[in-house]
């Protein structure tokens, strides 16, 4: 979904892998449903760096393209990369969305979006 044109309270930056369909689908699924998502006063985005299998970023491209909720980060991943990753969670809430809140998870996580 495209940024809001308005304020956004809180900044979700969820932390995955180039191989985490699945996970990544579970989440669209479940809390990114919340009403709080959908009115854009909660903004999530999942935060994936480049696999070492050049298809698998094939499809993360198009998976990128399609749903327009992942940032790439343009690293192969490793988990060394996690403190990088955080680092462009911080930045992309601040300087991009310029949430009130910024909030970093994994993609096996579930938010309880209206508690936070």
């Amino acid at each position: 979904p495209p940024l809001p044109d308005g304020p956004v309270e809180l900044f979700i930056g969820i932390l995955s892998a180039g191989n985490h369909f699945a996970e990544r689908m579970a989440v669209r699924k479940s809390w990114m449903q919340h009403r709080l998502i959908k009115s854009s006063k909660v903004v999530a985005r999942f935060f994936v760096a480049l696999h070492a299998r050049k298809e698998v970023n094939v499809e993360l491209k198009k998976e990128a393209d399609f749903f327009s909720d992942i940032v790439i980060v343009p690293y192969v991943d490793n988990y060394d990369l996690v403190v990088l990753k955080t680092v462009a969670i911080c930045e992309y809430g601040v300087r991009t969305v310029a949430a009130k809140y910024t909030m970093k998870c994994d993609d096996d996580t579930f938010v309880r979006v209206d508690a936070v």
